[in-house]
């Protein structure tokens, strides 16, 4: 990592949208639809108050050793030889996560765009453009993330005024009408697929944010305006199609854009706004590479590791998933218990930090 590096606490905290946005678009937004139904709105409220314990933690972390990254904290709370071992653990996970947003993002394309393409193909453009962006540092992706975030609010914001008309509340009816239990474990869903992926920021230290004493109020407003933009995706998506046709269609948002006209002739503008997804992804994934690049710790002025990461995540899952079949089977029945250990390993990072602090007095 560049010890030069500053970036401003602004560009910092705006990375925190693009983990949860993207990671519920591709993995969260059907789960959580399957689970709920026309209650999923109200799974992402509950998610909303359990996720902001999560930040919490996260936050507690990120303030420990400020000149520190995850993997170096790590080191340093569990020895060597431990926390080489939790550090290959976390690479592991979260190498998956990018693999799933990756083969969930080439899925969206070869559905409604490039039936006959060959996903192969697909999937190298997307990785190109992922690595160009991932092998020139957190610099660029930063500076990329807040045109981006600016393009996607704006794109939110055309589609949200599109969809007012649209909106009809008499399919956001009965209320709990699939159960508390459902709400709950929709709830959990994002929680673990959507909110704990920004965990991946820890590996930026604290001491290369500049003005970071006030990072918390930073991270707790993106934060709050990340769950407000998913629960309006999720109520208006409910709103619109109503309880039966949001479990019809594969991608049950893209669906909704296609409702939208600007001025009464500009039509089909689902083309445009959900360039929002992409965009989220694009950022999300360069993330995780330049995460597992500084975890394995490697001196590479050619790029070479990023290049080997990205080939990887793409050339991967089509060993795995032959079908779409395998890939959702994987989502639904196990992608849950990587996310599971990933939970754990945080607290036990945060509880080792808390003994430290309480029982060791350390600062």
């Amino acid at each position: 990592m560049n010890k030069n590096l500053k970036i401003s606490v602004l560009q910092y905290s705006i990375l925190l949208f693009f983990p949860i946005l993207t990671t519920f678009n591709s993995i969260s937004f059907n789960n959580i639809i399957e689970l709920a139904g026309i209650d999923a709105y109200l799974s992402v409220i509950y998610a909303f108050i359990i996720g902001f314990i999560l930040l919490i933690v996260f936050l507690y972390i990120f303030n420990y050793k400020p000149e520190l990254s995850l993997s170096d904290k790590n080191i340093f709370l569990f020895g060597k030889l431990v926390g080489s071992f939790v550090n290959y653990v976390l690479l592991f996970i979260v190498s998956v996560i990018g693999i799933i947003i990756i083969y969930s993002m080439s899925n969206f394309i070869i559905i409604h765009y490039l039936k006959e393409t060959p996903r192969i193909i697909i999937l190298l453009v997307m990785g190109f453009i992922i690595f160009f962006n991932a092998s020139h540092g957190i610099e660029t992706i930063v500076r990329t993330s807040f045109i981006f975030i600016i393009i996607i609010i704006l794109l939110n914001l055309s589609s949200m005024i599109g969809l007012i008309t649209k909106f009809d509340f008499g399919n956001t009816f009965p209320f709990v009408g699939h159960g508390l239990n459902n709400i709950i474990k929709a709830g959990n869903n994002i929680v673990l697929n959507s909110i704990l992926p920004i965990f991946i920021l820890l590996i930026i230290p604290k001491k290369y944010v500049k003005d970071s004493d006030s990072i918390s109020k930073y991270l707790i407003v993106v934060y709050f305006l990340s769950m407000l933009l998913v629960f309006f995706i999720t109520y208006l998506t409910i709103g619109i199609l109503g309880e039966y046709l949001l479990k019809v269609y594969v991608h049950p948002e893209y669906v909704v854009l296609k409702k939208i006209s600007v001025f009464r002739f500009i039509d089909r503008i689902e083309n445009i706004v959900y360039l929002k997804w992409f965009f989220n992804s694009f950022i999300c994934v360069a993330l995780i590479i330049y995460f597992v690049s500084n975890t394995i710790k490697t001196e590479d002025k050619t790029r070479i590791i990023p290049g080997i990461i990205t080939l990887v995540m793409i050339l991967l899952p089509l060993g795995i998933f032959h079908t779409n079949i395998d890939f959702n089977d994987f989502i639904i029945n196990n992608y849950h218990y990587f996310n599971v250990v990933l939970l754990f390993i945080i607290l036990l990072i945060f509880l080792n930090i808390l003994f430290r602090k309480i029982i060791k007095k350390e600062t």
